[in-house]
């Protein structure tokens, strides 16, 4: 055997030791990119209040429903819903009524108090259509002086999970044509305890879109990956994939951490725990879906204090995959955030400190329940169990069933 043979078996018997051997801050899997296909828009998995369904009465010829959603502003909960509606054919005794039906649901953990119906009339504001609602499924609350619906036993409540369905609405023009408008409705928080868990989720999701926004600005992306090189197994070669700002990371790894998230990562609050807490997080390129092999992202998240823990203690992480649509080029969320733990370990994969985590090692934390609201706004649901992986939570995802009535 030749003097330089023994030295790359010498050098090839070294790489692999240390390949196999070292606990990385990142899970050390190998990442293949597959061939562009068609993939379908994901559904919506953010908590919010929206009409799951409009309808017109009795409707006339060229009446129709238009787009039916909600705001995905927290702080702002309602549900609406636009209707081309054909109110011509009026007498002297205007005004006119014409008949809609809807349902609401309410996709989130807070109970909301039904505020108020709002009818805006769209593209003309000469005309000034006003809408009532003539059912008793419906009530409005009391409104207090700072603008807050009160729970004072007759407004209509909307439990977290539940629906509201058939609510018969009369909707009354002032004016004889055939107007497109659009119907609010509006509701407000039930208690504080549902202010709070709203506000709490509204912390973690502005963190969430911020990596989002991230990864849809093309100059942020390269910057990102450009980091991620520096870092895991093939660092060294310019291969790596992923990147952080815990304790230890590389100064430029934790200055591109803030310029990604800006200040939302100071002030997180998860549902299950009370404080604000600054979190530390670590962004992975790996396989994880079915679909989208080669384009997903995992944000792992925690806000425990990293300093006060031990090698290979267990923290507490939550993580949420992104995945890039192929046939849109953008960048979005992809099922649910989950609640897991890791282990700790150092951010550069050797050594025994106790200053990141291993994302290799992240498991689910409890049986975990969920509800989609997919793109026609029907409903799914799926259950992940405890101490699974995170590509199994995504596999449950996938596989979600229609909910049953």
């Amino acid at each position: 055997m030749s003097k330089g043979f023994k030295i790359l078996v010498a050098a090839f018997l070294s790489f692999s030791i240390l390949f196999t051997c070292i606990g990385f801050a990142a899970v050390s899997d190998t990442l293949s990119i597959s061939g562009s296909v068609t993939v379908p828009k994901p559904p919506k998995s953010y908590d919010y209040l929206y009409v799951s369904r409009a309808a017109i009465t009795t409707p006339k010829t060229g009446e129709a429903v238009g787009v039916h959603d909600g705001s995905t502003n927290l702080s702002q909960p309602l549900g609406w819903a636009t209707f081309t509606l054909d109110f011509t054919g009026a007498t002297e005794d205007a005004p006119v009524t014409r008949s809609v039906n809807v349902d609401v649901t309410n996709a989130s953990g807070s109970a909301y108090l039904f505020k108020e119906l709002q009818c805006l009339v769209v593209g003309d504001g000469s005309y000034s259509p006003e809408a009532s609602v003539t059912s008793g499924n419906l009530n409005t609350g009391t409104v207090n002086s700072e603008g807050n619906v009160v729970d004072d036993g007759t407004a209509t409540k909307i439990e977290p999970y539940q629906s509201i369905n058939n609510i018969a609405l009369n909707v009354t023009s002032t004016v004889s044509a055939k107007l497109t408008l659009t119907l609010n409705f509006v509701f407000g928080f039930a208690g504080e305890a549902d202010k709070e868990e709203a506000e709490n989720k509204a912390t973690v999701k502005n963190a969430v879109t911020k990596l989002e926004e991230a990864l849809n600005d093309s100059t942020m992306f390269n910057n990102i990956t450009k980091e991620m090189g520096k870092n895991g197994a093939l660092g060294w070669l310019g291969m790596g994939n992923y990147v952080g700002n815990v304790v230890g990371s590389q100064t430029s790894d934790t200055e591109l951490i803030e310029e990604i998230f800006d200040d939302t990562l100071n002030s997180v609050t998860f549902e299950d725990n009370g404080a604000s807490n600054k979190c530390t997080v670590m962004i992975k390129y790996e396989n994880i879906t079915s679909a989208y092999s080669g384009s997903e992202m995992t944000l792992y998240i925690t806000t425990t204090e990293l300093s006060g823990t031990s090698h290979g203690d267990e923290v507490t992480v939550y993580a949420v995959v992104f995945t890039k649509n192929s046939s849109t080029g953008m960048w979005a969320q992809y099922g649910d955030i989950y609640k897991g733990w890791a282990t700790t370990n150092d951010y550069r994969g050797y050594g025994s400190n106790s200053n990141s985590f291993d994302t290799g090692t992240w498991r689910s934390r409890g049986e975990q329940t969920f509800i989609t609201i997919e793109n026609d706004l029907s409903n799914k649901t799926y259950t992940i169990g405890n101490d699974v992986t995170i590509e199994t939570a995504i596999s449950r995802y996938e596989n979600r069933t229609a909910v049953q009535n």
